[in-house]
């Protein structure tokens, strides 16, 4: 990553995203979208769930994460615009969320969701949702998300829905380095043919569509 410690935002009353990971991921995990958003004039705020991160894997498969995980997000979301240090140049009515995985579950649940998804527990959810979803074509030789496609269908509104053709799970985070791929094969190995940084851009550009379109200033009057 390239960032700049302790460098000032620019702009006010600019509206919030908030990031969670997956199971066992961490705050910079989705790193080059969170600068991308950023860039876009966002403040993005990602944290590490207690418990289940890379770091402290104690209750990764606990069912208490369930229930902790979106009130790790709502304590994020209270802390912003209270105590961040420059709480006063963001917009606490233009709050947005970006989830991967059981990063997504966490999300579904903040906006109304009651775990364990049929139809009837997703008829809280009301805000606009930008849904992505691996190929579930590829097989078993392959990572492909379980539920996208599922909960698509079931949602009370429909949302705005990606199925990337040729895309495994781990697609949706970012582009690996040699060294990460040596490291983490099963997580920076994609399908033959996928190009995991062009379809980053494509995936940033239409994150950052929906997130203008429905948190602008415009939006809010």
């Amino acid at each position: 990553m390239t960032v700049a410690e302790n460098c000032s935002i620019v702009g006010n009353k600019l509206p919030l995203i908030v990031v969670s990971h997956g199971r066992a991921g961490w705050f910079g995990g989705h790193h080059s979208t969170a600068a991308a958003i950023a860039d876009a004039g966002f403040v993005v705020a990602a944290i590490s769930h207690p418990g289940d991160n890379m770091v402290d894997r104690s209750r990764v498969d606990d069912v208490s994460v369930l229930a902790e995980r979106p009130v790790d997000v709502r304590r994020l979301v209270d802390f912003m615009p209270a105590a961040y240090v420059d709480a006063p140049k963001l917009d606490k009515e233009r709050i947005g969320f970006f989830g991967f995985s059981m990063g997504g579950y966490t999300g579904l649940v903040v906006l109304g969701a009651v775990p364990v998804f049929p139809v009837e527990s997703l008829r809280g959810v009301r805000a606009p949702i930008q849904l992505w979803s691996s190929d579930p074509q590829l097989g078993s030789s392959f990572v492909s998300g379980c539920c996208s496609i599922g909960i698509n269908g079931r949602l009370p509104a429909p949302p705005e829905y990606h199925l990337v053709t040729n895309a495994i799970h781990f697609s949706f985070l970012p582009p690996c380095s040699a060294t990460e791929s040596e490291q983490f094969p099963r997580i920076c190995t994609d399908a033959p043919g996928f190009d995991r940084a062009a379809f980053h851009k494509d995936f940033e550009k239409e994150i950052i569509a929906f997130l203008r379109k429905h948190l602008s200033e415009q939006v809010k009057r």
